[in-house]
C-alpha cells in the first residue's frame, strides 16, 4: 500500500428585536406538557426515558484490551452487560436513568458486546460488537525526507501495513538546541487529591514555556514556574517532569519528582490530557492512506 502526501449603532437595536422576537416565538411554540425537552435558563434538560429501552455509545474498534460505554435506560432498571456471552458488570440505574461502565474486558479480536435492561421479568436488550486491535500499524518511509529546502513545501512517500490515518505537522525551527535541564524541582505542596510543583526559571534566553508530564504523559503546558495537579487518587505515588521548552519547540531535557498524595480523601480519578500541545506547535493536519 503507497501513501503520498502534499506539504505543503444603527442595525444592532433593531437585529436584537429580531432575536428576542424569533426566541420568543420559539418559546411560545412549545407544547409544555408533551416537550420531551424543558428550557432551564439557557441549559436543555434531558428527560428520563419512560419506557424499557436502551440508548448508549459503544466504540467500534479499541487499541486497548478494555473500553468505556455510557447510556441510559429506564430509571431504576438494572443494566447487565455481557463480552463473548458471559456477563461482565451489573449497574442499577438511578432516577435518571444513566449509566456509565467503565473498563469493560475485550477478550478477542472480534467480540460481541450486549446490554440488557431488566424490569421484573422485562427485558430490553441492544447488541454490539466490538473489535479489538492491539497491534499498532507500520508506516515505513520510502524516501528520505530533506532536512533543508529552498522551496516553501516538501513531498513526504510511504507504505502503511493497512488503513490508517496519519497525522502530520511542520514546526519552524531556527535552531535545534535544546534547553538546559530545569532546576530545584520540587513538589511544594502535597494532598489529599493533589500536588503542587515548583522549579526555578530557566535560564534559556529564548524560552517559550514549560512541559508538565505526569508518570510519563503530557498534562499541562505552562510559562509559569508552578504548576498545580489536581484531581489525583488519595494515598498514591505519582513521578512527574518538567521540561523548558524554546521558541523553535526544542524540548530540553526533564526534571523529574516523586510525591505522593495524603491519604484519606477522595478515590478521584486524574485528568487524562494525551492531547496537550505546546503553543510552537501546530495542529495535526490528517489524511487516510492503505
Amino acid at each position: 500500500m503507497h501513501c503520498n502526501r502534499h506539504l505543503s449603532k444603527k442595525h444592532v437595536l433593531g437585529i436584537s428585536t429580531l432575536l428576542l422576537a424569533a426566541l420568543a416565538m420559539l418559546l411560545l411554540s412549545v407544547p409544555f406538557a408533551s416537550a420531551a425537552h424543558l428550557f432551564t435558563g439557557w441549559v436543555v434538560q434531558e428527560q428520563p426515558l419512560t419506557t424499557l429501552e436502551i440508548e448508549a455509545t459503544v466504540p467500534q474498534y479499541s487499541r486497548t484490551a478494555t473500553f468505556s460505554i455510557e447510556g441510559r435506560t429506564k430509571p431504576l432498571a438494572a443494566v447487565h452487560a455481557f463480552v463473548n456471552d458471559v456477563r461482565v458488570r451489573v449497574y442499577t440505574t438511578k432516577t435518571d436513568g444513566k449509566f456509565s461502565l467503565l473498563n469493560m474486558p475485550l477478550t478477542q479480536a472480534t467480540n460481541t458486546f450486549r446490554l440488557e435492561a431488566r424490569e421484573g421479568e422485562t427485558v430490553a436488550s441492544k447488541e454490539f460488537t466490538v473489535i479489538y486491535d492491539g497491534t499498532p500499524p507500520t508506516v515505513t518511509l520510502t524516501k528520505e525526507v530533506a532536512q533543508a529546502t529552498t522551496e516553501n513545501s516538501i513531498t513526504i512517500a510511504g507504505d502503511v501495513n493497512e488503513k490508517v490515518t496519519i497525522y502530520y505537522r511542520a514546526i519552524h525551527k531556527t535552531d535545534s538546541t535544546p534547553p538546559e535541564i530545569i532546576s530545584h524541582l520540587n513538589a511544594s505542596k502535597t494532598e489529599q487529591n493533589a500536588v503542587e510543583l515548583t522549579w526555578d526559571v530557566s535560564p534559556a534566553t529564548d524560552l517559550k514555556e514549560y512541559l508538565i508530564l505526569r508518570d510519563g504523559t503530557r498534562i499541562a503546558a505552562t510559562t509559569l514556574t508552578s504548576f498545580r495537579d489536581e484531581n489525583l487518587q488519595t494515598n498514591k505515588g505519582y513521578t512527574y517532569g518538567v521540561s523548558a521548552v524554546d521558541s523553535s519547540c526544542n524540548i530540553g531535557t526533564s526534571a523529574d519528582i516523586s510525591a505522593t498524595t495524603k491519604p484519606n480523601g477522595t478515590n478521584a480519578t486524574p485528568s487524562a490530557a494525551p492531547q496537550v500541545s505546546l503553543s510552537c506547535e501546530p495542529a495535526y493536519q490528517t489524511t487516510t492512506a492503505g
